[in-house]
């Protein structure tokens, strides 16, 4: 709007009676296109923080885009490449979704293993062979952290403790 006040015919006398005025409006004019300089790093949005329903054109773009629709005539093909582009990577993202979600789900999920545990005979089922059904050791084996393995006795230390280190260095046990 300031610059359309300063370039403006019917204030030109204005100004010319009262130039404090436009020297005033023109340095607010250069400030605001420093401010505008540091908010460079915004100029460029990642497309999945971009809205759907979010366009960037001037009204005047979209009127000349819809009478060209409206005539039949092509869209220019920097708006078909913009359109291809965002829609190529949206399908990405959501090929990735699924892809990631799928391995999830069917490597160590409850269900899978609950399946496994109806397989198994109550009357000869040996207790180390019973699957994972505690959410806890779920969690584990999805992050990929230790748990007690089959071959491992209960009651058993997995490490020596400070006192048999010092043995098995001294003597070898």
């Amino acid at each position: 709007m300031q610059r359309e006040v300063l370039n403006s015919e019917k204030l030109k006398e204005y100004f010319e009676e009262h130039p404090e005025d436009k020297a005033a409006l023109q340095k607010t004019q250069r400030a605001l296109k420093e401010r505008k300089s540091i908010r460079q790093h915004l100029k460029h949005i990642p497309f999945y923080l971009v809205p759907d329903n979010f366009d960037t054109s001037t009204p005047v773009q979209q009127a000349v885009r819809a009478q060209k629709a409206a005539d039949g005539k092509p869209m220019s093909s920097g708006v078909n490449r913009r359109k291809m582009l965002r829609a190529a990577r949206r399908r990405d993202l959501v090929e990735h979704r699924e892809v990631a979600t799928a391995h999830k789900v069917s490597k160590y999920s409850r269900e899978r293993f609950e399946a496994i545990e109806r397989r198994i005979n109550p009357a000869t089922a040996n207790i180390e062979d019973l699957p994972p059904l505690s959410g806890k050791k779920l969690w584990k084996l999805r992050h990929k952290k230790t748990v007690r393995k089959k071959t491992d006795q209960f009651g058993e230390r997995k490490r020596l403790t400070l006192g048999q280190k010092k043995l098995k260095a001294k003597f070898g046990f």
